[in-house]
């Protein structure tokens, strides 16, 4: 019997690479980097953060220095197109067939809470989760793999 399932929320149950794919491209763009494809995300991201940064061109040193304001500039402007995604295909039909077998759901990310629940609401999603594990901080992503710390907090 299946007692829990856990999420990832961005690309697995949002649709948002697009999203992501433009708010990295206003990061790179700001700190220095190169613009990217669609397709050059999805093949090169990954946390912590400061290495995709790197990758496509910006200093090391700077977005160290900078974190702050990195994770401010990324949230900012994702935030404001997030709010036009949807759930990727499948996920409302998947999420009421647990519900219906009593399955409990949490969302284990390197994304913001308080984004998260934003799009819960938005989504109207939030009855189907117990937790959302994420983070609070807005430069979590640029300094560790963060997500196996949180699943310690199961409880």
């Amino acid at each position: 019997m299946i007692k829990l399932i856990v999420f990832d929320w961005n690309g697995v149950l949002l649709a948002d690479a697009q999203a992501c794919t433009d708010a990295e491209n206003h990061v790179l763009k700001v700190f220095g980097g190169r613009r990217i494809s669609l397709k050059e995300f999805r093949e090169t991201i990954h946390i912590p953060a400061i290495d995709f940064y790197v990758l496509h061109g910006c200093d090391k040193k700077r977005l160290i220095r900078e974190s702050k304001r990195l994770g401010q500039t990324f949230h900012t402007y994702y935030e404001d197109r997030v709010k036009h995604c949807r759930t990727r295909k499948g996920a409302s039909d998947l999420l009421e067939w647990m519900e219906s077998k009593l399955i409990r759901s949490i969302i284990l990310s390197n994304h913001t809470v308080t984004g998260i629940n934003a799009q819960l609401a938005r989504l109207n999603l939030k009855s189907y989760f117990d937790k959302v594990l994420a983070t609070d901080k807005l430069d979590t992503s640029m300094k560790r793999q963060s997500k196996p710390e949180r699943l310690k907090n199961i409880s």
